[in-house]
């Protein structure tokens, strides 16, 4: 098939939407298909065609560190034209969403829309708390509007299913969970040597137990409760470890990996929680890095409820390591707790499962980080590719059906067909 990707978002930004179209994109090549990725650009000023992806001139936005594409663009429409896609898929809502649903609608293909973000859970950055349920309502509709325009839904988690049933949206949703590089996450294959270094520029000594979350500090990702948490951990929490060659015990350890707007606040918050002897920001690390950092971690600890089956999360478990999550009924039945991960549903909760992996011996942990492994191994990118494909295949057979019954008086149809000569 010849499959075009339209995303806002792409490496080498650092964020769970460009990780997942890279790693569909990649998936699909090796199954043979062609693809071509059109994405934003701020720091162009006309489009450019580099290496399969399509750059396309944009606007800088405050929001989220992204950049937002016009819709409409006839250096654009020519180019997918002569891509001539079986298919667009959209990964996001605005610029080049839009963009993709208008082109789809003028060479007439079917539309595939992938929901990656909850969007209720960062009005923040758009209104502040003041107009968060007027913006929310707002979102919902505007869901159901752009679901009306394509042909497939997708979503990572029941979680973007029950978004679109709030939307008052009745096309069903097919699950795809989000991808993970595991030739890149692959603990055997990390330097032993790097983890060793950045276990000990963090002062961590080999009785440390080290806990990392990995994502944008952003308010959505729910840190500051993380953070409440640990106290009762690092007060009251114990490791039953031997004392290390100065006579000190090992102690619990939680390594922050990554940068974001909320990070100075937190910084703040770590002060005022009289924490930051054991909690330490990374700041924006490369992502090929983040392998290493995650490697000086026994466990990943999480209490964000924004995420649609997190890719950092994902990440953390192809490395091996069990996850602590917060209960998040919408994201039950794609994991088993104490098989390779735990949820805790207060802070009593989280300091018992942090003790129990802990106190792990080191052959219990090795046995628990091979069975945490084992149950991400489908989840690489050929193998959600595979899964994608047929629900594109299906998707083409559909709107080819639908698409013999065409209404003269439809006014889209109309304004369609007005745009394709005005941009001609």
């Amino acid at each position: 098939m010849r499959i075009a990707l339209f995303t806002e978002t792409y490496p080498p930004q650092v964020n769970g939407v460009a990780t997942h179209v890279k790693n569909l994109r990649d998936g699909l090549i090796a199954l043979g298909h062609k693809v071509l990725v059109v994405t934003a650009d701020a720091s162009l000023r006309r489009h450019v065609f580099r290496d399969g992806v399509l750059y396309c001139p944009s606007a800088r936005l405050n929001i989220y560190e992204l950049s937002l594409a016009p819709p409409l663009s006839p250096k654009r429409l020519e180019y997918i034209k002569r891509f001539k896609p079986d298919i667009i898929h959209i990964h996001n809502e605005f610029g080049l969403g839009i963009s993709g649903v208008f082109i789809a609608r003028i060479i007439n293909v079917p539309v595939a829309y992938t929901l990656h973000t909850m969007y209720e859970n960062y009005i923040y950055y758009i209104a502040g708390a003041a107009a968060g349920s007027v913006i929310t309502a707002a979102a919902l509709k505007y869901a159901k509007a752009l679901e009306q325009t394509t042909t497939v839904l997708i979503g990572p988690s029941p979680k973007v299913a029950d978004y679109f049933r709030r939307s008052g949206v009745k096309k069903h949703v097919n699950i795809v969970p989000n991808p993970v590089e595991l030739d890149l996450f692959d603990k055997t294959a990390a330097q032993q040597s790097r983890i060793a270094q950045i276990r000990e520029q963090y002062g961590y000594t080999e009785h440390d137990r080290v806990f990392c979350f990995c994502g944008r500090l952003g308010i959505e990702k729910n840190i500051t409760l993380l953070l409440s948490y640990w106290v009762s951990v690092v007060k009251e929490g114990r490791i039953k470890t031997q004392a290390g060659t100065n006579g000190s015990a090992g102690t619990f350890r939680l390594l922050i990996i990554g940068g974001g707007p909320h990070q100075e606040q937190l910084e703040r918050e770590i002060d005022g929680f009289d924490i930051r002897d054991s909690v330490a920001i990374t700041g924006e690390i490369p992502h090929e890095d983040v392998p290493l950092y995650l490697g000086a971690g026994v466990g990943y600890i999480t209490a964000s409820l924004s995420d649609t089956y997190s890719i950092s999360m994902l990440e953390a478990m192809a490395m091996g390591l069990p996850v602590l999550h917060i209960k998040d009924e919408l994201n039950a039945g794609q994991v088993e707790h104490g098989v390779n991960w735990y949820i805790y549903s207060n802070a009593s909760e989280m300091k018992t499962y942090a003790e129990l992996v802990a106190n792990m011996t080191d052959t219990e942990r090795a046995l628990l980080s091979d069975r945490v492994r084992a149950s991400v191994l489908s989840r690489g990118a050929v193998q959600m590719a595979k899964r994608v494909t047929a629900i594109y295949e299906r998707a083409v057979r559909a709107y080819k059906r639908k698409r013999i019954i065409r209404k003269k008086n439809d006014p889209f149809e109309n304004f369609i067909a007005r745009l394709n000569t005005d941009l001609n």
